[in-house]
């Protein structure tokens, strides 16, 4: 039971990792886009 917890945690934690770079690529895609915007303008 107790292994079979750790493993759960050890996904989630993949999987916030993951979710977590996500996010970082698209703030800097967020931020470069809301840049060149104001250039345009």
């Amino acid at each position: 039971m107790l292994d079979r917890a750790r493993a759960e945690v050890a996904v989630l934690a993949r999987r916030r990792d993951d979710i977590n770079s996500q996010l970082g690529h698209l703030s800097g895609v967020i931020e470069a886009l809301a840049v060149s915007e104001k250039e345009e303008s």
